[in-house]
């Protein structure tokens, strides 16, 4: 599962908003590793997660690496070799190609998951640093439900959640589905017909429309939360698979701070948290704000301005 999810989403958001201009400070080899991470600049940080132990993992989306940072500050690379492509399942994930990374997840006994986003795969790297393949043939397309994951297609996956009994959860982007691996392997949408757009509140969510999700979360009910960004809204899926919106009225806008979650108003939300309390946590990406939603429905500005310059 994904541990500090808060933490995870305050991450996300100073990462994003990390500027381009120092791009360049570090050869394409050389990215800071063995550096402290305060001195080594990020661009395109699009996944991250923290695991038990305090480590922080991080997509470097536009080098191509999954990069970690341990409690003593210091980053290193985990995965990838630099080069965008598709290479290395079977062996060390530091010799694999990955091409734009995006989402990540951990399970319970360490592996490491990655949205292997223009591969259109899931990778997952093991507690013993051996990359492979568990869903997705590299085709960008719709096809393989009810088979293997391995045989499955996806199309610009952009985020992975751990489930409590270790299903997978993949938000397939471009298919405008959330899949699910159960722990045989046999790859499901559990949310999303596949056509863009929006409907199918307080139905069935395999009924639901949905625009381009990103990010996703489960709570300790297993309820699942969808960053809806197309749509400008943050979705809730029960365990019983009724959905519903949670926030956001479709207006690419802001709005609606201390009322009711499902009268404001985001623009395109990009990830979704959920804690133990009963708080879920929104990326509010082009408000350049974190936005929460309390266990009553009411949602505030929990971070940021709203403008893009960096401080405090």
């Amino acid at each position: 599962m994904k541990y500090f999810l808060i933490l995870r989403v305050l991450l996300l958001i100073l990462a994003v908003s990390s500027t381009a201009t120092a791009e360049n400070l570090f050869p394409y080899k050389d990215v800071g590793d063995g550096k402290p991470a305060t001195s080594v600049s990020l661009t395109l940080v699009d996944g991250v997660v923290v695991d038990r132990d305090g480590n922080i993992y991080l997509s470097h989306r536009s080098k191509n690496r999954i990069r970690k940072v341990t409690p003593d500050g210091i980053i290193t690379t985990i995965a990838g070799n630099g080069t965008a492509g598709f290479s290395g399942d079977g062996g060390p994930a530091l010799e694999a190609s990955l091409n734009f990374p995006a989402g990540l997840a951990l399970d319970w006994a360490g592996n490491l998951y990655v949205a292997d986003r223009n591969n259109h795969r899931i990778r997952m790297i093991s507690n013993s640093g051996i990359i492979t393949t568990v869903a997705g043939t590299g085709k960008p397309d719709f096809g393989g439900d009810g088979g293997p994951a391995i045989e499955a297609h996806l199309n610009l996956p952009s985020d992975v959640e751990v489930g409590p009994n270790d299903q997978l959860y993949i938000s397939d982007r471009s298919n405008n589905r959330i899949r699910k691996i159960g722990k045989d392997g046999v790859i499901t949408s559990v949310a999303g017909i596949g056509a863009p757009g929006f409907g199918g509140d307080f139905g069935l969510a395999t009924n639901a429309v949905l625009k381009h999700p990103f990010g996703i979360s489960l709570d300790k009910h297993g309820n699942l939360y969808i960053a809806d960004r197309g749509n400008n809204r943050v979705r809730k899926v029960d365990d019983e698979g009724i959905i519903i919106t949670l926030a956001g009225d479709s207006m690419h806008s802001f709005g609606g701070d201390y009322g009711p979650s499902s009268y404001s108003s985001l623009a395109y939300p990009t990830d979704v948290a959920a804690d133990d309390l009963g708080n879920v946590y929104i990326s509010d990406r082009n408000n350049n704000r974190i936005r929460k939603i309390d266990g009553q429905g009411v949602i505030t500005t929990f971070m940021g301005t709203g403008h893009t310059d960096f401080n405090g």
